[in-house]
């Protein structure tokens, strides 16, 4: 899935982002908006603010649109912090 998020933060538009997102639709659940968030986590600590917000919006619009509760992206743990490990 990290192919996807590239694709996602490569996006030059909003309609590119839709599209993607339509296309792979099938891959988009909790888990996949938990990596999202966590990518944009560790972009922000990089100091790469602008694509860490641009994930993050991508991430409050997918869960406004799919109803799912905020607390539902937690990690069983609760951390809301790990970077996504790009080796995997």
């Amino acid at each position: 899935m990290n192919y996807l998020i590239q694709k996602l933060i490569n996006c030059a538009s909003k309609q590119e982002v839709n599209e993607i997102l339509r296309v792979n639709f099938d891959v988009v659940d909790v888990d996949f908006l938990r990596m999202l968030r966590q990518e944009a986590v560790r972009l922000q600590q990089e100091g790469d603010s602008d694509k860490g917000d641009f994930l993050r919006d991508i991430v409050s619009q997918l869960v406004d649109f799919l109803g799912i509760e905020e607390e539902d992206l937690n990690d069983a743990g609760g951390e809301d912090t790990k970077p996504v490990n790009r080796n995997n």
